[in-house]
């Protein structure tokens, strides 16, 4: 609503005109100027009526502190209807040329008779209330800019019509603001923008969101949002996930979702939206953008081999296995130790680790000994935690924070100087003590290979293996213990595995009874249930295996023979 209008006669070269002292309004204020303060700060003034114009002599310019009368700066004094007087500072004339391709020739230039804008220039600092007075020394406007731009990025007034409250100001969108022309924040009639854009991620996939606001004077229909990924909006270069169209009015001021149901591979994306109308004014607000980390399955990599006990002259190390077959980027995965909290990130951007494949993480440059070919595989680091001999834990976080692995391992689990604990089977639980074994590698551990005990390799399409057999476990090395493997036509599948004397007797339960995956591993060292050595001779491996359903039951056996080293 525009104030009650006051109407004062003046003579301009004979020529009558009326004052509109409320129709002069503060548009613009650049106090934090890109160029030098002393000479670069201006205030810009906007004449709002439609059809007078406004005689400016005996007006003032003030800053809460003090007061300077406007002066012609070489094109008068009168400002016509729907026209910009930009008041410079004295020091601009002379000092500086900043504004000069900028400021229209129709502008009116102003400067003040003191020596600087208010009382000592407008300070960067704290804000200061900018006040223009007519002669009889009455407000006709005023601002309190607020501090806290970017340097050479004004404080513009958004509508000219309403009042000049906070809510009604923002920054400058341009650089060096809009001296004598029309605000870059200025309320266009067409102007959609993304004011907001999130996701939500929900079981089997999620949702893109988009805010779509009608910032423009207008009401705007016919509009789409496009939604895409890494910056490219291009269809051809496969950027773009999808885009929906709306065709139903969105009035002035009034805002709306737009929604995509989108299905994204696990890992970190940048993603984009953007809403285009083929009339809009404003294209800079368009676009907004949402980093979001889709979190990985559990155990899509595995801790598979651990090196706590190194030999002297050698350094602690951890394998990473990739069950998934596709690559993984490493960027922003972490470790820890039993400490959670202190997650370490390790990785640099440009690790992978290739589906089915291994990385090394070692706390010194040793590991490179075993095998320099695979250098591109290792990350070397001294924030590797250190790992203790008698018991402790690592943990691996993908960059969503959801914990992929962690094991809890203990030294009765194969504590051997120089021999690394193996995972026997990926598939099983990680933290299962019969899940893990010293590897029986003649190297005492397989860098980069697959474990000793046959954790990842396939097992033949028969029931029951068992190999080495016969094995002989007396702590020599090759051969120590028994892999006994199995390979369903089913899953999953509730097992029982047990290991019988030649009398029918039941000495070693390797599995008790649980579901499990169609494939299995187990390590049988020698021991029966009260870890005492079994003498040599004929035992039989027994498999027992039945469908979640109470469907197929499947019974398999198998000789495994126990011997001694002569």
């Amino acid at each position: 609503m525009i104030p009650e209008k006051v109407f004062v006669m003046s003579v301009w070269l004979g020529l009558p005109f009326h004052s509109v002292f409320s129709q002069v309004v503060i548009s613009e204020v650049m106090f934090d100027p890109s160029g030098s303060e002393i000479s670069d700060e201006f205030v810009e003034l906007v004449n709002v009526s439609q059809e007078d114009t406004i005689d400016l002599l005996g007006w003032r310019l003030g800053d809460g502190s003090g007061e300077d009368g406007l002066k012609d700066a070489g094109r008068g004094l009168r400002l016509y209807p729907d026209q910009y007087a930009v008041i410079l500072d004295p020091d601009y004339f002379g000092q500086s040329t900043s504004y000069e391709s900028l400021i229209p020739a129709e502008a009116l230039v102003l400067t003040v008779e003191g020596n600087t804008l208010g009382s000592g220039g407008l300070t960067n600092t704290r804000a200061e209330t900018i006040a223009i007075f007519d002669p009889a020394g009455r407000t006709v406007d005023q601002y309190a800019y607020h501090t806290g731009n970017k340097s050479g990025h004004s404080d513009e007034r958004i509508d000219l019509i309403k009042t000049g409250g906070p809510e009604n100001w923002a920054d400058s969108e341009v650089f060096s603001g809009t001296p004598g022309f029309r605000n870059s924040a200025a309320k266009v009639q067409c102007n959609l923008k993304i004011a907001n854009f999130f996701y939500i991620e929900s079981p089997g996939g999620g949702q893109l969101k988009a805010v779509v606001s009608n910032d423009g004077a207008g009401n705007i229909a016919g509009f789409f949002v496009r939604f895409y990924e890494d910056g490219d909006s291009s269809s051809e270069t496969g950027g773009e996930i999808g885009s929906v169209s709306r065709e139903n009015i969105l009035v002035s001021g009034d805002s709306t979702v737009i929604s995509l149901q989108w299905i994204g591979n696990p890992g970190i994306h940048q993603l984009y939206a953007t809403v285009v109308h083929d009339a809009d004014e404003k294209p800079g607000d368009n676009t907004q953008s949402v980093r979001i980390c889709l979190a990985f399955p559990i155990n899509a990599l595995i801790i598979n081999e651990i090196m706590y006990n190194p030999d002297s002259g050698e350094g602690e190390w951890i394998e990473i296995y990739n069950t998934l077959s596709s690559d993984v980027g490493l960027k922003d995965w972490m470790i820890s130790d039993q400490d959670t909290v202190r997650r370490i990130g390790l990785f640099s951007p440009s690790d992978t680790i290739s589906g089915g494949e291994y990385f090394i993480i070692a706390r010194d440059s040793s590991i490179f000994w075993q095998d320099p070919a695979v250098s591109g595989k290792i990350r070397v680091s001294s924030k590797f935690p250190s790992l203790n001999n008698d018991s402790d834990s690592m943990f691996l976080f993908d960059p969503s924070g959801r914990q992929i692995d962690g094991v809890n391992y203990y030294s009765d689990w194969g504590n051997k100087k120089g021999i690394s604990l193996e995972r026997i089977d990926p598939h099983r639980d990680s933290n299962d003590p019969g899940n893990w074994h010293s590897s029986i590698s003649a190297k005492g551990s397989t860098p980069f290979e697959s474990n000793s005990l046959g954790a990842v390799e396939t097992v033949p399409c028969s029931i029951l293996e068992i190999e080495p057999n016969p094995f002989a476990p007396d702590a020599s090395g090759l051969g120590e213990v028994a892999v006994v493997s199995y390979h369903l036509p089913f899953e999953p599948a509730f097992v029982h595995l047990k290991i019988f004397d030649i009398r029918g007797r039941a000495i070693k339960h390797l599995e008790k009874g649980r579901f499990c995956g169609k494939i299995g591993h187990y390590i049988w060292d020698g021991l029966d249930d009260q870890e005492k050595p079994a003498s040599i001779g004929l035992y039989i491996a027994v498999l027992e295996a039945s469908e979640r359903d109470g469907g197929r039951t499947i019974r398999s056996r198998s000789v495994v023979v126990l011997a001694r080293r002569w």
